[in-house]
């Protein structure tokens, strides 16, 4: 069955929108934040949204729609960082494990097996405490954990792929593996790989805000949706806009990935297209008026 993003269209646009705006704004964010995002005024401590502070002020007096602008720009890079990471080296490994076959796939899918059967966030933990805190070491832990997905992926296309008439056709004529594995495996294995990192950016993002409202992520006074959300937990129920507004701004994003990767998903797979136009068909088949054949003898 097609996804509710081929169904309708539009929810591809409105995830790619939910994405783009959060990050075109934190991008101007040195020129578009009103106040420097970790300039201390502790007699504003704790204010309420209000026309001066869009978002409220935290507990030294800190601007908080600027910080979350600031603090953006290393939340959605994390998440986007994640990805290149952890789809590039499963790109290359993924490509290796199902060309090359034997002892080599065998090891290499065991170990993936390995990583695979421990938490996501549990394995993460532990290997961003191993580095030391920090948003590099926040991004590499997550990385980590996700190029199993991607190694499994690829190896699935390319052991599909390798079969094909235009792979014979390439040894036939003398191509090495490298050529073939760059020019002809990787490149028809992209589509899917785009679709899943379009899908994984916004769960590592969150993956890398969990990291550091756990404390593992950037180091203070740097602005970053998780840890403004663990700073502003013990003010909760009296200063609701400190942990809210930046956990909201995770949420939407995240939200607007997960439309945008549903949306290529659907866009990509031919299967889901011949089932879109097979439904369309049957529609037009069924509201066409029937057509009137030559009247017969007795109504003459």
């Amino acid at each position: 069955m097609a996804g509710s993003a081929s169904r309708n269209p539009w929810l591809m646009w409105v995830g790619a929108i939910m994405v783009l705006v959060p990050a075109a704004l934190s991008l101007l964010a040195p020129w578009l934040a009103p106040y420097d995002p970790n300039q201390v005024d502790l007699t504003r401590r704790l204010l309420p949204p209000s026309g001066e502070h869009w978002f409220g002020t935290d507990e030294v007096g800190r601007d908080l729609f600027s910080r979350v602008l600031d603090g953006g720009r290393r939340s959605i890079g994390a998440g986007l960082g994640v990805v290149l990471l952890s789809g590039f080296t499963g790109v290359v490994l993924g490509g290796l494990s199902g060309w090359r076959g034997g002892k080599f796939d065998l090891v290499l899918m065991r170990l993936m097996d390995v990583v695979l059967a421990f938490p996501a966030l549990v394995l993460a933990m532990a290997l961003a405490a191993a580095l030391g805190p920090g948003l590099l070491s926040s991004v590499l832990a997550v990385a980590f954990v996700r190029v199993p997905v991607y190694v499994r992926l690829v190896r699935a296309q390319v052991l599909s792929l390798r079969e094909r008439e235009f792979v014979a056709a390439a040894l036939t004529a003398g191509a090495s593996t490298g050529h073939v594995l760059r020019r002809h495996l990787i490149p028809n294995s992209l589509p899917a790989v785009l679709v899943q990192a379009t899908l994984d950016a916004g769960s590592a993002m969150l993956l890398t805000a969990t990291l550091s409202f756990l404390g593992l992520g950037v180091r203070a006074p740097a602005a970053e949706w998780g840890a403004m959300v663990n700073s502003g937990r013990v003010y909760l129920l009296d200063q609701w806009w400190y942990s809210t507004l930046p956990g909201a701004a995770i949420l939407l994003t995240a939200a607007g990935f997960n439309l945008l990767g549903d949306g290529l998903r659907d866009r990509l797979d031919p299967r889901q297209a011949l089932g879109l136009f097979e439904a369309g068909r049957s529609r037009r088949a069924v509201t066409l008026p029937a057509r009137k054949g030559p009247s017969s003898h007795q109504d003459r």
